[in-house]
């Protein structure tokens, strides 16, 4: 991250004049590295904001993939239930209606 007092300074100049600042030697020591550091920034920013973005929406599809996941595994326990009880409940149903008609 660049220090406010070198970016001010950097702001006012084009990333060509200060290419050739620190390649002429003007600035040294920890302005060069913040020089440095300021023109990756610039350079590099956009795609980086890009695979930022990017790395977002893919953990935002994973999240909707995971819970879709989850969903499904929900309907199969209740649908395997349900086909438990309808089972269950047939015989007895049946048993249940044979008796009320029979009588």
């Amino acid at each position: 991250m660049v220090r406010d007092r070198y970016r001010a300074e950097f702001d006012k100049l084009s990333l060509d004049d200060l290419r050739k600042r620190i390649s002429v030697g003007l600035y040294n020591g920890e302005k060069h590295d913040q020089a440095i550091i300021y023109l990756d920034e610039k350079d590099h920013g956009e795609a980086r904001e890009f695979n930022r973005e990017t790395l977002s929406l893919m953990r935002l599809q994973t999240d909707v993939a995971r819970s879709a996941n989850r969903a499904a595994w929900i309907a199969a326990i209740t649908a395997i239930i349900a086909a438990a009880i309808a089972t269950y409940s047939i015989p007895s149903f049946q048993t249940w209606l044979w008796r009320l008609f029979s009588s």
